[in-house]
């Protein structure tokens, strides 16, 4: 069966715009755009009203060019609300989510966008209506799609797994315009 790429692209208030990328494995486009029109509102309650998905796509990893927007209306709106006084944060701060296959075959996503509420100082605060949405996120990743990894360093070609559960690693930020992830420490000399 073929893979698809759903893709998201996110901004928020402070015009700082950001992608995430999900895989799923379905008979073909029709069945992919439904799980892409499930997780834009299941990723959208993670949010506040501060953050927007400008649209979602779906695209088959094979076929160069060949996307199909979701049939959701766009801009697609934050719904998590806080408590009184609690703001989104910048987009240069983030959730570290790992999609877990196995001890070898995981990935990452950084989730951008949440309240300060959930992140407050670098420190992952699980509030519970915010869990609740998190734990309907697991539900539908853990149900519907994959991880995506390279079957060695030294071999591009990438293998999609059954992603076992989802769980947030951490809290990571960034210099703005710099990507998340980076090593941290000194270079190993050559």
């Amino acid at each position: 069966m073929p893979v698809f790429k759903l893709t998201m692209m996110l901004t928020n208030d402070w015009a700082q715009g950001w992608s995430e990328s999900y895989y799923t494995e379905q008979a073909d486009m029709g069945a992919a755009i439904p799980v892409l029109d499930t997780l834009v509102p299941l990723l959208m309650s993670l949010r506040t009203a501060q953050n927007r998905m400008l649209y979602a796509r779906a695209s088959d990893v094979s076929i160069r060019g060949d996307s199909q927007l979701s049939t959701l209306s766009f801009p697609y709106v934050g719904t998590y609300s806080p408590s009184l006084g609690v703001n989104a944060i910048s987009a240069d701060v983030g959730l570290l989510v790992q999609l877990f296959a196995s001890s070898k075959r995981k990935n990452h996503v950084f989730m951008r966008g949440m309240s300060d509420d959930i992140i407050t100082g670098l420190v992952f605060n699980s509030e519970p209506a915010w869990q609740a949405s998190f734990d309907f996120l697991n539900s539908e990743l853990t149900a519907d799609c994959k991880t995506q990894t390279r079957i060695s360093p030294t071999n591009p070609t990438k293998q999609y797994d059954n992603i076992l559960s989802v769980f947030v690693v951490g809290v990571h930020s960034r210099k703005p315009g710099r990507p998340f992830g980076l090593p941290v420490g000194r270079r190993k000399r050559r």
